[in-house]
C-alpha cells in the first residue's frame, strides 16, 4: 500500500513503492479522477481505476454503511484478483531460487 497524497506530493519512497507493486487500485470518486491522475503524474501507469459515481455513490451523500463497503468491495476484488495468483507464484520462485544458492 502506498499513501496518494505521498505520490501526489512526489515522495520518491512512495512512487518507487507504488510503482514496484504488483497491482494498483485507484479508487475515484467522481469523474474528475483525482487518484487516477495523481497517479498518472508519477509515472505509475497499468493501474485499475473504480469510480464510486459509476457505482451509484455521490459525494457527500452516501453513507459509509457495511452494505456500501461490500458493493465497493465486490467491484474491487475482481480487479485484483489476480495479484494474489502472481504473489504466491514470485514468493514461490524466490524460495526456489534462495534454496539453490
Amino acid at each position: 500500500m502506498a499513501c496518494l497524497a505521498g505520490i501526489g506530493g512526489g515522495v520518491a519512497g512512495m512512487i518507487l513503492s507504488a510503482r514496484a507493486a504488483g497491482a494498483v487500485l485507484a479508487i475515484d470518486g467522481c469523474a474528475v479522477g483525482c487518484a487516477s491522475k495523481c497517479l498518472e503524474k508519477a509515472g505509475i501507469t497499468g493501474f485499475h481505476q473504480l469510480r464510486l459515481d459509476a457505482l451509484g455513490f455521490e459525494k457527500g451523500s452516501s453513507p459509509v454503511t457495511p452494505e456500501n463497503i461490500e458493493k465497493v468491495c465486490a467491484e474491487a476484488r475482481p480487479l485484483l484478483r489476480g495479484f494474489r495468483e502472481r504473489c504466491n507464484v514470485l514468493e514461490k520462485e524466490t524460495d526456489h531460487a534462495a534454496r539453490e544458492s
